[in-house]
């Protein structure tokens, strides 16, 4: 049986171009992060924190997280999404989060599963 979204909406995901991104050994992370062009899909979105006040050295900050949850099938044809792809638009609006984890939903009797989740939190700009 083939699971279905629940007021799916269009999504835009650029993916990390993990190729032609310089990272630095010394500080384990990427130097400027380059993107492919974003891909659209349709997903359902669910926010389980929006805007909630996180503390940081150089004051308040809002932070966001939730997930994308996208038919397994889709996420298969378009090659898979990983840690550190961007969420660009969801249903229309600019957005800026990045995915920290993709997990499989919805398991099957056999085993196989139907949906696959992709984890997001927002991060701050700037000091």
């Amino acid at each position: 049986m083939r699971p279905r979204l629940i007021h799916p909406t269009s999504v835009k995901i650029a993916r990390l171009d993990r190729s032609t991104t310089q990272w630095d050994p010394d500080f384990r992370t990427t130097t400027q992060p380059i993107y492919s062009q974003p891909v659209e899909i349709r997903a359902q979105v669910n926010y389980e924190r929006v805007e909630a006040q996180a503390m940081t050295l150089a004051g308040e900050t809002p932070e966001s997280m939730g997930h994308v949850t996208m038919l397994a099938e889709d996420f298969s044809k378009l090659g898979g999404f990983d840690k550190g792809d961007k969420i660009v638009e969801i249903g229309g609006l600019p957005v800026e989060a990045y995915i920290t984890e993709a997990r499989p939903a919805a398991f099957q009797s056999n085993g196989t599963y139907g949906l696959v989740m992709l984890m997001f939190e927002s991060r701050r700009k700037g000091p």
